[in-house]
């Protein structure tokens, strides 16, 4: 998990569910978090290749960001994002959204991958050679 938030009333859109816009918002900073430790130095999100929101998210919802780093380039990472929400007075997890795979083998839940550019000429650390 890199990021946990508690879903509030000023984040809502007009039907009074939490505004799309503020998920992918939560979802950007958790990716960026993950890519900052990874990159060790400054990120960019430089593309997201979809998402499907499954069901609203309401207010007093606990939202769970969890990542994982797919590929890593000489300059780039790629990483997936599920979002999951703790519906706390029921006590119950479920999906919030999910993203397309464009290949026969999916992963289920992943809502995105976000691809993150390191630092101009900074290369990503760990790799073989550098």
């Amino acid at each position: 998990m890199v990021l946990r938030t508690l879903a509030m009333p000023a984040d809502t859109n007009a039907n009074g569910d939490i505004f799309g816009g503020w998920l992918m918002s939560q979802m950007d900073i958790g990716g960026a978090i993950m890519a900052k430790e990874i990159a060790q130095g400054r990120v960019v999100t430089v593309r997201v290749d979809g998402m499907t929101f499954l069901r609203p998210v309401a207010v007093g919802d606990v939202v769970c960001c969890y990542a994982r780093c797919v590929k890593r380039g000489n300059t780039s990472v790629t990483i997936n994002i599920e979002v999951w929400v703790k519906k706390v007075l029921q006590n119950r997890l479920a999906s919030a959204t999910r993203r397309r795979k464009r290949c026969l083998s999916t992963l289920p839940l992943i809502i995105r991958e976000n691809h993150v550019l390191c630092q101009r000429n900074k290369k990503v650390p760990g790799l073989p050679g550098t």
